[in-house]
C-alpha cells in the first residue's frame, strides 16, 4: 500500500528561497501547490501553481486545498501579507496537525541591543520591515499547533531569475568600480543552498520553534566582501570604508539546528565564500585584464 503524502503549500514561488526549495522537494514526497505574484518559473517536479491575483479569499483557497505543511516565503512588508499571514495561522488553528513555516529575519531583534542574538530572544524591532516581521511572529508565539519561525540572516549564492547580491557585487567589480561600504554590519552568512537544505530537513523531521538559520561564525560586511573580491582576483582594495560606522548587529545566532544536525557545524562563512568562489554562472565575473 502506497504511504499517504503530505499536501505541501508554497507562497511566494519566485522568491529566492522559494524557487529553490521546489526544485529541492520531490513529487514522490509531496503533493505540490505554490503560489507566485508576478514570475511564473517552471519547475523540475510537477508544481500546481496558482496565481496569488486570482485568490479572492485565502480562508476558502487554504480548506479548498487542506495542506499538511505550509511554506510562507512570502517578503512583503505590507497589510495584505500580514492579512494571508492571519489566516494562515487560522486555518492552522483549526487544523492543527498542519506544520506552518513561517519565514522572518534576523531584523525582527534589531531592537535588542548589546545582546546576543539567539533563539531564545522574542521579537523586538526598531526597522519598518523588522516591525512586520515581529508583528507577524507575536501571532504564533502562543499558538498550540506545529509552527517554526525561521530567522534569516544574509543568504549568499546566485538566483537565475533575478540578480542578486553577490551578482550585483562582482557586476560592479568588473565593471571597473570602487565599492564603499559602512563599517560595523555584522552579519553570519549562509550559503543559500544549504538554507534549503537546512529546510527540508526541518520540515521532513517536524522540528519547531523559533530556529536561526546562518553561519556559525559572523563578520563585519566589509571583511566578507574584501575577502570574496580577492577569491574573485581583485583587489581587496576595491573595497572601500564610507566614513560612517553603523554599528549593526545582525548575527542571528543558530544553536538549535547545530546540535540536531552536528555535521551542519561546517556552514561556516569561509565555507560560504569558497561555494559562491565555485559557482559556475560567476566565472565570467573573474578579474581579467583591464577590469
Amino acid at each position: 500500500m502506497t504511504a499517504k503524502k503530505d499536501r505541501i503549500l508554497v507562497l511566494g514561488s519566485a522568491s529566492w528561497l522559494g524557487s529553490l526549495f521546489l526544485d529541492k522537494i520531490s513529487a514522490q514526497e509531496f503533493e505540490i501547490t505554490a503560489t507566485y505574484f508576478n514570475t511564473y518559473l517552471k519547475f523540475q517536479e510537477p508544481v500546481d501553481l496558482v496565481e496569488s491575483k486570482l485568490i479572492k479569499d485565502y480562508s476558502v483557497f487554504l480548506n479548498e486545498i487542506q495542506p499538511d505543511i505550509i511554506v510562507n516565503f512570502l517578503r512583503s512588508d505590507n497589510s495584505k501579507e500580514l492579512a494571508i499571514h492571519e489566516k494562515i495561522v487560522n486555518y492552522c488553528r483549526n487544523n492543527n496537525q498542519c506544520h506552518y513555516l513561517f519565514s522572518s529575519s534576523v531584523l525582527a531583534l534589531d531592537g535588542h541591543k548589546d545582546r546576543a542574538l539567539t533563539e531564545n530572544l522574542l521579537a523586538n524591532s526598531i526597522s519598518e520591515y523588522g516591525i512586520f516581521k515581529q508583528n507577524s511572529e507575536r501571532l504564533l508565539y502562543d499558538e498550540n499547533f506545529n509552527w517554526s519561525i525561521l530567522r534569516f540572516s544574509s543568504l549568499q549564492g546566485f538566483c537565475k531569475h533575478k540578480i542578486i547580491r553577490n551578482e550585483m557585487f562582482l557586476r560592479q567589480l568588473h565593471s571597473g568600480e570602487h565599492i564603499r561600504v559602512d563599517q560595523k554590519v555584522f552579519q553570519n552568512r549562509l550559503f543559500v543552498n544549504d538554507a534549503v537544505e537546512i529546510l527540508y530537513r526541518i520540515i521532513r523531521d517536524k522540528i519547531t520553534g523559533i530556529i536561526h538559520i546562518g553561519a556559525t561564525d559572523c563578520s563585519d560586511e566589509i571583511d566578507f566582501l574584501r575577502k570574496q573580491a580577492v577569491l574573485f582576483g581583485y583587489s581587496e582594495s576595491r573595497v572601500m570604508s564610507k566614513d560612517y560606522v553603523r554599528n549593526v548587529n545582525l548575527n542571528c545566532i543558530p544553536h538549535k539546528i547545530f546540535d540536531i544536525y552536528k555535521d551542519s557545524k561546517y556552514f561556516n562563512e569561509a565555507d560560504t565564500l569558497t561555494k559562491v568562489s565555485k559557482l559556475n554562472a560567476y566565472q565570467k565575473l573573474r578579474f581579467s585584464n583591464g577590469h
